[in-house]
């Protein structure tokens, strides 16, 4: 059968219709919802919305109530560096001579006196101003006699007065050369060169120290060969101003607690000998303590132990040399004390 023209137009209209308007609606549903999605949404799920609650009173003691409040954020920045020494209270220790070390004196720790050797090396460096020296001293040795005699002589009228003065100048040049020679010899720490001309030849030459000190790093080993003016020996020396502060931590660590300090105390009022004896300190102390401060105390060479004479079970403590040493130490704190404390100021320490 055949549609007409017009009907066929409208039913294809009509179709357009129909498809165009579910589209539509689709859109104008999607928008709607977008618009309504919120975090806090009526439409989301009950699990993801924030409720109110109440902590169970068993675990109120774990909450921690903290005021909220502006703050500045510290930055750290971590770099990586090296460790080094105070340059002001530090000082290399430089060979004046080249050559290959003979021996090492000393090693890092040990606290040396400004002077002091603290190695050796064999430098042929040495060995030439050694022989100009004693070369020169026994020029001068010779002039000086050839111009005793020559003015011998001319007061005698044997020579003339130019032989005088020929034999003059020799003089005075072979004592320059001396003189020169004796202080290359005393730039290189030789104080008196003039022991040399009697002592056994040798081409070993000490490296002094330049100031007092304690040695914190040595750069050497024996038979290295240093350079003159060049190679450090030891790679610093702390002044003494530091090996003082050094040797104060040393005894605050050793006597710097009550407990120590009482015992020594009555070791040096003739009290407390035994281990018995000395459990009745102050207001009494621990068994484990005392024993730790006592053997603490021997193996510092403070206090000596030994049997006792009446029962070999038993051992005495007694002050060694070193101890008996800090009685005038003891003496001041207590003169320091009675001066400076007040009366309403406890008597007896706290405990500790």
């Amino acid at each position: 059968m055949k549609i007409p023209q017009i009907v066929r137009y409208r039913l294809q209209y009509a179709l357009a219709l129909t498809v165009v308007v579910p589209l539509a609606a689709c859109h104008t549903s999607d928008r709607d919802e977008a618009s309504k999605m919120t975090s806090f949404s009526a439409q989301s799920s009950k699990s993801s919305t924030p409720q109110l609650f109440t902590i169970p009173p068993d675990q109120m003691s774990h909450v921690q109530m903290v005021t909220i409040e502006p703050t500045t954020m510290k930055r750290t920045l971590r770099l990586t560096g090296t460790v080094a020494y105070n340059a002001f209270n530090t000082t290399p220790v430089i060979s004046q001579v080249g050559g290959p070390v003979s021996r090492i004196l000393v090693v890092p720790g040990d606290h040396v006196t400004a002077g002091q050797p603290m190695l050796e090396v064999s430098s042929p460096d040495y060995s030439q101003l050694l022989n100009a020296y004693l070369k020169a001293a026994d020029s001068y040795r010779l002039s000086d006699k050839n111009y005793k005699r020559a003015r011998d002589l001319y007061q005698h009228h044997a020579i003339a007065e130019r032989d005088l003065e020929q034999a003059e100048s020799d003089r005075n040049q072979a004592q320059a050369d001396l003189n020169a020679a004796e202080q290359g010899m005393k730039i290189l720490g030789i104080k008196n060169p003039s022991a040399l001309a009697t002592a056994p030849s040798s081409a070993q030459i000490p490296v002094l120290a330049p100031i007092s000190g304690e040695v914190v790093e040595r750069l050497v080993a024996p038979g290295q060969v240093v350079q003159a003016g060049q190679t450090q020996a030891a790679r610093r020396m702390e002044k003494t101003t530091r090996n003082r502060l050094l040797a104060l931590e040393i005894a605050t660590d050793l006597l710097g607690d009550r407990w120590s300090l009482l015992i020594v105390r009555n070791m040096l009022v003739g009290k407390s000998r035994c281990f018995s004896e000395l459990m009745k300190l102050g207001d009494g102390i621990a068994t484990n303590i005392l024993a730790s401060r006592l053997q603490k105390l021997v193996a510092h060479g403070i206090l000596s132990v030994e049997p006792s004479p009446s029962d070999r079970r038993k051992v005495v403590y007694s002050l060694t040399a070193k101890g008996s040493d800090l009685l005038p130490i003891f003496t001041e704190m207590v003169r320091w004390t009675a001066k400076y404390r007040s009366k309403r100021e406890p008597t007896q320490p706290a405990s500790t």
